[in-house]
């Protein structure tokens, strides 16, 4: 499996210590997300700690974890997975906008190793992180991408106070 690896990250241009980086970056998970469920809910409501979504129809209530909603199974899998949280949400928002993409999600995570997408997202909590389009008349493709942290949002007070 390793040499596999390797010789992907060689086919793409990579170095050794690239795909080092690439690897530790994006293969090791050392904080999975867990849901939280209260087990002493009604069993026809999702389990999950503070959901109140209640369970379709066709649902048979035998199971043992109980009927978990998709909306908290989307949480969870957005929050274990955020490179492809973010490539989904990125071609879905440019399909909906009619911009063109043509970006695959290999040439999507060596662009995040570069500018380092996943550190800026952790680093900046408060600030909205996006990916935008350098030339506006070309859609998302390789080197059409840049990196925009937005300004920290003001905070609520009247001017000229404090």
């Amino acid at each position: 499996m390793r040499f596999a690896l390797a010789v992907v990250y060689c086919k793409m241009g990579l170095t050794s210590r690239e795909s080092e980086k690439l690897e530790s970056q994006f293969k090791k998970a050392p904080d999975r997300w867990e849901l939280v469920l209260d087990r002493n809910k009604h069993p026809d409501i999702c389990p999950v700690k503070f959901c109140s979504t209640l369970a379709p129809k066709s649902y048979s209530s035998n199971k043992q974890d109980g009927f978990i909603c998709s909306g908290c199974k989307m949480r969870l899998w957005r929050k274990n997975n955020p490179l492809q949280s973010a490539y989904a949400s990125l071609k879905n928002t440019a399909a909906a906008a009619g911009n063109e993409f043509d970006l695959t999600f290999s040439q999507f995570k060596l662009w995040c190793l570069k500018v380092d997408y996943l550190t800026e997202k952790r680093k900046n909590p408060g600030r909205r992180v996006s990916i935008k389009r350098i030339d506006l008349n070309l859609g998302f493709e390789e080197g059409n991408l840049r990196l925009r942290v937005a300004a920290k949002r003001a905070t609520g007070g009247r001017p000229g106070s404090g």
